[in-house]
This record gives structure tokens, sequence and C-alpha cells, in this order.
């Protein structure tokens, strides 16, 4: 089995009561970032020529884009758009996700 197979299998058979609290907590935290970043990062011009240039292309509508009730994308598309939102805002110094990866590690 390939290392891919071997992590869906275990992701299949585990339930999210077998978690520990603070693994689920942690996740809720990136989330949480992830989405707080793609809101501020919903502006930013590389997000919004990305966006454009996403919807240009067209395609199956597949995913919609995070903060945004215009038409759905292609899955890739909307992945990738969301990504660079995402990502967009953030900085070394400030964001929460590199903090709390330090402090894990400790």
């Amino acid at each position: 089995m390939t290392v891919a197979g071997d992590l869906a299998a275990f992701f299949a058979r585990t339930n999210y009561r077998d978690l520990p609290p603070q693994t689920t907590g942690y996740a809720a935290m990136l989330i949480a970032s992830t989405l707080a970043s793609a809101a501020r990062g919903k502006e930013i011009w590389s997000s919004v020529v990305l966006r454009d240039l996403a919807r240009e292309r067209g395609g199956a509508a597949q995913s919609s884009l995070w903060f945004d009730a215009g038409p759905r994308l292609p899955a890739a598309e909307a992945a990738q758009v969301n990504a660079v939102m995402s990502d967009a805002a953030a900085s070394d110094d400030s964001d929460l996700r590199a903090r709390s990866c330090t402090a894990v590690r400790r």
C-alpha cells in the first residue's frame, strides 16, 4: 500500500471521539486562522487578479469561493483562489498558525 493509502485507511477508521482534545482544539484554531486570513486577503491584489482569471477561464461549476457569492468554479481553480486568499494577508510574525507550530514543538 502507498503512504496515501495508509493515511486514507487510518482516517477512514478514526472517529472524531478518538482524537485528543488538544488535537481538535489545534485543528479548530488552524481552520479559524485560515478563514480569518482569507477574509482579510479577499481584496488583496493577488487574490483579486487570480479570482478574475479563474472566472475568465470558466469551467465546471463545482466549488464556491470563500466569502464570495459569485459563480462556482472548477474545484482546482476554487482551491487555488481560496489558498491565495488565505495566504495573501499572512505574515511570519503575526500569523497564528506559525506561532502555534512553534509552541506545540516545545
